[in-house]
């Protein structure tokens, strides 16, 4: 689990950094990712670059991971404080949430929102 934690503290760095290079090197090319903004899924590195560059030109979220626990079947369940503030002020939501990563090939192949570990 050490190598794949420390991959994701990594990854919520870049993302509060808004290093788009950085998160998509680490994911999958076939990639399966969440659309928080228009409900469905993501999938391939460059619909997620698109939909990453949308969203960050709407709101500036922060991640913070809080807890990191390793699951039976190989994912790893992370709890984290999200602050999304809106691009030009105010803050649109400041909670705790969860996110649930798989791996495949050593790149992070899909990410699910608020999973009970």
């Amino acid at each position: 689990m050490g190598d794949r934690v420390a991959l994701l503290k990594r990854l919520y760095e870049a993302f509060n950094r808004k290093d788009l290079d950085v998160l998509l090197a680490s994911a999958h090319p076939e990639i399966d990712w969440p659309d928080f903004v228009s409900g469905g899924r993501i999938k391939g590195r460059e619909a997620l670059r698109e939909y990453w560059t949308h969203q960050f030109g709407l709101v500036d979220p922060d991640a913070t991971p809080i807890e990191f626990r390793e699951l039976p079947d190989g994912r790893i369940w992370v709890k984290l404080h999200y602050l999304i503030r809106a691009v030009g002020g105010g803050i649109w939501a400041d909670e705790i949430r969860t996110n649930t990563v798989r791996f495949r090939d050593g790149l992070v192949d899909r990410m699910d929102w608020d999973e009970a570990p």
